[in-house]
């Protein structure tokens, strides 16, 4: 790990197939620094480390790294205070956004091919240039991961991975009580397993699962565990899976799992939680093709009852496969419960067709679960090309005898959607023995206006009960 008088950028980027598919997506992008400021790390990568050519990274006369997924590029910052940054275009820069938009990041054009803006603090960005957020026409999107500081336990308090290192750790399995120690510049290529009580995974590198597919990390039958600070990268199913976790804190992650037909057919999720209980997952970033954040509370050998799980302050890019924030669809026990999504931006929401059966918030109950309380509160949605919610009741299965489940006491407070184009939201029970029941939309507002009932907001909805708006 280098330090320097301004500080350090942290980037962290690995090598994918995006790295081959450079030449054919379009033009270099570099961005620097204006130099001089302090509270700022900089990773060095290993050694050998092939970079992105769409973007490159200065600052002041240090370049740091950008890596590359499948569809985007990705740089990482530890940092104190704001920073003025400096984008240079090889291309022409015809358009940029700058997501999400609730930070109100203004980039100043200087020319045709620079452009500027200050990088406020600890934050993530996602910085769109030409147009193009899928990564597979134009050039792929540029992640910016601003983290706040850190504090390292020492080397003999943790199984330490030092910064600069490839460390080919396969299946690993993290022994019960212990501390893992992820440096930034570190990249752990394998996955991480969690069986044992009292664990904590830290730091601010990467741990990168395309070398042995499956979960990047899973967390499984144990209580008192904390996941705070790395990147996971290339899950070619779930990502980020916990399964009969008590007692779980997810804080300051970052998890990017894509896929393109020329790499993989799967679609992973972001972060899967089944039968847990008492979860803070606090200022998430999450890329997934699939679900983004879901709840279960059945599947494999984890079974039981999901409840008191938050998930806040975090920024979702959710693909066309799943769902932004998704309970479901494995529900075959007694309940979830006590629900809190809270200051979330999901900055996109993509679709595939049919673009009906997907939403930024859903709830698809096809077993027979009593999911309740569930409260979404200061949701911001920039960019839907599915519906906003999406609230369902059936059976997966009529000729199986299942018993049909519930969805009540649901509530939406300050939602709003400010793009895209989104199909109608859904309401739809199973019959008005098993109606989606006790729904309130507070201050809902869909391009600007107040919604005040179910035909202004584009809300079908077919056996409910008690859905009201204020």
């Amino acid at each position: 790990m280098k330090t320097f008088s301004i500080g350090f950028v942290c980037f962290a980027a690995f090598l994918f197939c995006g790295c081959q598919m450079d030449a054919l997506l379009g033009p270099k992008v570099s961005i620097s620094t204006t130099p001089a400021r302090a509270g700022l790390v900089n990773y060095d990568p290993p050694p050998k480390t092939q970079t992105t050519r769409y973007y490159s990274v200065k600052m002041g006369d240090e370049d740091v790294f950008v890596y590359s997924t499948a569809k985007t590029r990705f740089a990482y910052v530890s940092l104190s205070s704001p920073v003025r940054v400096k984008v240079t275009s090889d291309a022409e820069i015809s358009s940029l956004d700058i997501r999400p938009k609730k930070l109100a990041v203004q980039a100043l054009r200087t020319d045709a091919h620079h452009f500027e803006f200050d990088l406020p603090g600890p934050c993530e960005l996602s910085i769109e240039v030409n147009g193009s957020s899928d990564g597979m026409s134009g050039q792929p999107p540029l992640f910016v991961f601003a983290n706040p500081p850190e504090v390292r336990p020492s080397a003999d308090a943790a199984i330490f991975f030092a910064s600069g290192k490839v460390y080919d750790i396969g299946d690993y399995q993290v022994p019960a009580g212990k501390t893992i120690y992820i440096e930034g510049g570190a990249i752990l290529k394998g996955s991480l397993n969690v069986d044992g009580d009292n664990v904590k995974i830290l730091g601010r590198g990467i741990v990168d699962a395309r070398t042995t597919g499956g979960r990047v990390v899973r967390v499984s039958h144990c209580k008192n565990v904390a996941i705070d600070g790395p990147i996971f990268l290339n899950a070619d199913t779930w990502g980020v899976v916990a399964g009969n976790v008590r007692n779980l804190t997810l804080k300051n992650i970052k998890v990017i799992n894509e896929s393109t037909e020329s790499v993989s057919p799967s679609t992973p999720d972001g972060v899967d939680l089944l039968a847990c209980s008492n979860v803070v997952a606090d200022g998430l970033f999450i890329r997934s093709e699939d679900d983004s954040f879901c709840i279960k509370n059945g599947k494999y050998d984890w079974n039981g009852n999901s409840e008191a799980i938050t998930l806040k302050n975090s920024v979702l890019f959710n693909g066309p496969a799943g769902n932004a924030m998704e309970i479901g669809w494995e529900l075959p026990n007694q309940f979830v419960r006590n629900v809190l999504y809270e200051n979330i931006d999901v900055i996109h929401k993509t679709a595939k067709l049919p673009r009906n059966d997907r939403a930024a918030m859903a709830i698809h109950l096809c077993q027979g679960s009593v999911v309740s309380n569930i409260d979404y509160h200061g949701i911001r949605v920039e960019d839907a090309e599915e519906g906003l919610v999406n609230l369902k009741i059936w059976d997966r299965d009529p000729n199986a005898a299942n018993p049909i489940g519930h969805i009540r006491d649901i509530c939406f407070r300050d939602v709003s959607l400010t793009g895209g184009n989104a199909v109608p939201s859904l309401l739809k029970g199973y019959d008005l023995n098993h109606p989606v029941e006790n729904v309130l939309f507070q201050n809902l507002t869909i391009l600007g206006r107040k919604i005040l009932n179910a035909e202004e907001g584009g809300i079908i909805h077919a056996s409910t009960q008690n859905v009201r708006f204020q």
